[in-house]
């Protein structure tokens, strides 16, 4: 003779089997559907990525030379006016890249963002020493 609880337990386990495999089901029709929702939409946007990078690339190609230029007339012109300043601003402009190199430092800052506190200290602090040590300025003549 079979008892109510049995028969419980038996409904209990049949649904839940039958619920896990709808469940199962489900979530496969859900994955499929975004599936082809994504295949979709990179079906249609890919040819409008493919045509913002050629423009972008053309953009570069165009420009380039004209911006590297440009970079390197100010290059020279800073160059020439560093060159030209006074041994005190040279000074003042190495001691402050210094304090900003060591604020970093102590800051535990980045490392690039160290080495870029450092171009001033070698560019204003490489002129001084051209100024004051012959065998640089020696050297700094041969190569211009």
């Amino acid at each position: 003779m079979v008892t109510e609880t049995e028969i419980e337990i038996e409904t209990a386990t049949t649904d839940g089997t039958d619920e896990q495999t709808g469940a199962t089901q489900r979530a496969r029709e859900v994955v499929a559907d975004v599936a082809g929702a994504a295949r979709s939409a990179v079906e249609t946007h890919a040819p409008t990525v493919r045509e913002a990078a050629d423009a972008a690339r053309s953009a570069v190609q165009t420009h380039a030379p004209a911006v590297i230029e440009a970079g390197r007339a100010t290059a020279g012109t800073a160059y020439e006016q560093v060159r030209r300043a006074p041994d005190e601003q040279l000074a003042l402009g190495a001691a402050f890249g210094a304090g900003l190199a060591l604020g970093f430092v102590l800051a535990r800052v980045p490392r690039p963002l160290l080495l870029l506190a450092l171009v001033p200290v070698a560019v204003f602090g490489g002129t001084l020493l051209g100024r004051r040590v012959p065998f640089i300025r020696r050297a700094l003549s041969v190569a211009e």
